[in-house]
């Protein structure tokens, strides 16, 4: 079994991807925790829906913050759908490569 040379070097940086993926994909989670911590403490109006509501319910929350939160609430919302479609987006090119390498490999195979 013989690879052509562009077939080495797709296999070559596709475990490269993998193997850089823990470090990678480990400090954004990180990241994103602290983040959330920081928001959490820092602007519970924003990241903690606990707080908010007892602010609510004790009728404790200034007419300004109310507004703010009503204005970024669609923004917020945006934002996540935004997200969430480019990490789909990764996922389809993530799963075209791998199906490359699957043909690569089935090709090799037989």
């Amino acid at each position: 079994m013989t690879l052509q040379p562009e077939d080495r070097e797709f296999i070559r940086r596709e475990r490269r991807l993998v193997s850089s993926w823990p470090v990678v994909g480990g400090g954004a989670l990180f990241v994103l925790l602290v983040l959330y911590a920081w928001l959490s403490f820092a602007y519970p109006h924003i990241a903690n829906p606990a707080y908010v509501y007892k602010q609510l319910k004790d009728n404790n929350l200034p007419r300004d913050v109310i507004i703010m939160l009503v204005f970024m609430a669609p923004v917020l919302l945006t934002i996540l759908f935004a997200t969430i479609g480019i990490m789909l987006g990764y996922v389809f090119s993530f799963m075209r490569k791998q199906k490359r390498l699957l043909n690569i490999i089935d090709e090799r195979m037989n």
